[in-house]
């Protein structure tokens, strides 16, 4: 038996939505992302063992008409940005192994999420805003980490960015990244 057939797949996701609204903005983001369906119940930053974690284009866990109104167990990071302003979200994630690991279990994976978003005025930024992000999730792995006495094995990031909307300023807009863990009925 191979580590993918004993682990479960986490999707990473990330999309812009746009609207009216910031709330418009955001389910725009995830009906893009393919989860606009579904009630999402946010979870903290543990990934649990036997976990791997991928990044999608799109969800491929839901089928819009079949899981209607399921709960969806996700990490999200969600940037809500106002007209006129720039944002981004963004996920990373570290898989690692703590001290004192059987050596049979070094394939079975444990790890963290991290998620961090910013907006601000475009004047405001000296750095790109998915640079910043990248940055601070990096910061804060390593900081994780170390408070766990745990050695990286590998380490993800997916971040989206929201430029100014220079065609309509009216519309807010959402950056999104979604951590897609799995559906269940009620």
């Amino acid at each position: 038996m191979t580590v993918e057939d004993r682990t479960k797949v986490i999707e990473v996701v990330s999309e812009v939505g746009k609207g009216l609204t910031p709330m418009s903005a955001f389910d725009d983001a995830l009906i893009r992302t393919g989860v606009g369906n579904t009630n999402l119940i946010r979870l903290s930053s543990i990934i649990p063992k036997g976990w791997r974690v991928e990044s999608a284009i799109k969800t491929t866990k839901i089928n819009p008409r079949e899981d209607w109104g399921k709960k969806l167990y996700c990490v999200y990071a969600r940037a809500d940005i106002q007209p006129g302003t720039i944002g981004a979200a963004g996920i990373g994630w570290v898989s690692y192994q703590s001290e004192g690991f059987e050596e049979s279990l070094l394939d079975i994976q444990q790890g963290m999420f991290v998620e961090h978003e910013i907006t601000a005025p475009v004047s405001v930024f000296k750095e790109p805003p998915h640079e910043v992000i990248a940055q601070n999730i990096k910061k804060s792995l390593k900081e994780m980490l170390r408070r766990r006495d745990a050695v990286e094995n590998s380490m993800g990031i997916r971040s989206v960015i929201c430029c100014p909307n220079e065609v309509d300023n009216n519309y807010h807009q959402c950056a999104l990244v979604l951590a897609v863990y799995q559906l269940e009925n009620w």
